[in-house]
């Protein structure tokens, strides 16, 4: 029996445990979001015009970007900051509280963020502009006597120690127990018996969420953001606090200062309907998009804040595997009631358009929706994981 395993049957006298098949979870496993970045339409009816910059284009609906305009941007980039989390997940072993099995899922988190000074890609700041962290995701009712958060946090100490007397300077350490909902009747009975294995994967994702919100934060507080050095964030910059594990925590993105301006979000995969309600053919318009051109710029709400949106073909393909295969999503947080030049939009995308030359064809099966910058951070922090072997064979 492992150490982990060993601790958690020590803690209570009423949780039998035992070991079943561990493994790594393929990370396309759903979560809460399903299948996209971005969360799904709005049900609140929109309060601002429909398109967020001052001239859309309201007869093809889409924008040519000039491409002697993005080649002259080249080696000027604004964009210097860009950000990509990544997860790997284990289910290891089961354990039964009151009769019912749950399972014991770990996670390895890493958040990373990579500037760009001229041609080289680096971590200026490897202590707030890296962070790791391996987490263990166990049942809320592991905590029988109910004695709250203090109960989760001595559970991690105890196994932690035990885990440094074991294996000493070589071992790891979990920086949090993440309780998940063991209720047995819930809106995810459909899953069967994978139901809690996907509520222990969903509150694994919702930590890497929090942790790539609070590193935006960091990098908006610390006035590292300006005209001149703009962050792209792998993703939607969306937050609802039911994608998050710090409901109690203000993560919202608006409230960090001015330099959430000069934060852009940029996902590969997207719910292409999202908008459907502001533009009926969305969903065709995105699909015919020429290369090198970008849909009008349409108002989202979510939540309280407000969004610019709009979506940008990277290149012409002549075998795509998909109609969106390369088209990405931009967006970015609306501060006032004005809506946008829609130069700066132009501007916005131009610069993109850049980031997409060179490609990671064959790198990557995302490499039509990848910005090559994008997947050098990602590819950075993927260089990060430790061996899972020596993570699923400590539990």
């Amino acid at each position: 029996m492992g150490v982990i395993l060993n601790c958690i049957r020590q803690s209570s006298p009423q949780i039998t445990t035992f070991e079943s098949n561990k493994h790594v979870i393929n990370e396309n496993a759903l979560d809460f979001f399903g299948s996209y970045e971005d969360h799904s339409r709005s049900n609140n009816p929109p309060s601002r015009p429909k398109y967020a910059e001052m001239h859309p284009n309201t007869d093809v609906h889409f924008h040519i970007i000039d491409t002697d305009d993005v080649h002259e941007k080249y080696n000027q980039s604004k964009l210097k900051y860009f950000l990509d989390g990544s997860r790997h997940i284990y289910k290891t072993s089961d354990i039964i509280i009151n009769g019912i099995v749950y399972p014991v899922v770990a996670g390895q988190i890493i958040v990373g963020c990579c500037s760009r000074e001229g041609r080289v890609m680096k971590v200026e700041d490897p202590v707030n502009m890296f962070k790791r962290e391996i987490v263990l995701a166990l049942p809320d009712k592991f905590d029988i006597d109910k004695l709250g958060e203090n109960f989760f946090i001595h559970q991690k100490d105890l196994m932690n120690k035990a885990l440094r007397d074991r294996y000493h300077e070589n071992a790891i350490q979990f920086s949090q127990i993440i309780p998940y909902d063991a209720d047995e009747t819930s809106n995810d009975d459909y899953l069967g018996r994978d139901k809690y294995l996907h509520r222990a994967i969903s509150v694994i994702q919702n930590e890497m969420m929090d942790q790539e919100q609070l590193m935006v934060q960091y990098l908006c507080k610390t006035n590292l953001l300006g005209v001149d050095s703009w962050l792209v964030k792998d993703g939607t910059l969306e937050y609802k606090k039911d994608f998050s594990n710090r409901k109690d925590v203000n993560l919202d993105i608006a409230q960090y200062t001015d330099h959430i301006q000069h934060v852009i979000g940029v996902s590969k995969l997207f719910n292409a309907e999202l908008l459907s309600y502001q533009e009926k053919k969305i969903g065709q318009i995105i699909a015919q998009l020429p290369p090198m051109s970008r849909t009008n710029a349409y108002t989202f709400k979510q939540g309280k804040n407000f969004y610019c949106i709009w979506y940008l073909r990277l290149r012409s393909n002549p075998r795509p595997s998909n109609h969106f295969s390369d088209v990405i999503k931009v967006e970015f947080i609306m501060l006032d009631e004005k809506p946008i030049g829609t130069p700066i939009i132009d501007n916005i995308s131009k610069h993109l358009l850049n980031e997409a030359s060179p490609v990671c064809f064959g790198k990557d099966a995302r490499w039509g929706n990848h910005l090559y910058s994008v997947y050098l951070t990602e590819s950075y922090c993927k260089s990060k994981y430790i061996y899972d072997k020596k993570i699923i064979n400590v539990i």
